[in-house]
């Protein structure tokens, strides 16, 4: 009976304080804007539109494609490695242009 009370004292307790339990999922999140508009892709699957956000990813390293919405087919789509982490927002922002040294971007 001890044992149950003590038990419950610590997760009332851990619940107050605000901790997560060790076998809490943890989950990432992923921000990504570009000009122009373009169409979001991490590991090959399509994951939506620019402005895209999702914060239930799972933590890992991923590959980030961005294919822009570009009627003259003129501009080349972006790919970039990058790792998520648990519990952090990761922010994308690319501008896409013809070629590489007109595009510019940055990630945080």
């Amino acid at each position: 009976m001890r044992y149950v009370k003590l038990s419950a004292v610590i997760l009332v307790s851990l619940i107050l304080a605000g901790c997560t339990l060790p076998f809490t999922p943890k989950k990432s999140a992923l921000q990504v804007t570009s000009t122009p508009k373009a169409t979001v892709f991490l590991d090959g699957k399509h994951v939506g539109q620019t402005p895209f956000f999702d914060d239930k990813l799972k933590p890992g390293d991923y590959t980030l494609k961005l294919v822009p919405e570009d009627p003259t087919g003129n501009l080349p789509s972006w790919e970039t490695k990058i790792k998520l982490s648990a519990q952090i927002l990761s922010v994308v922002n690319r501008e896409i242009a013809a070629t590489d040294a007109d595009s510019s971007g940055e990630i945080l």
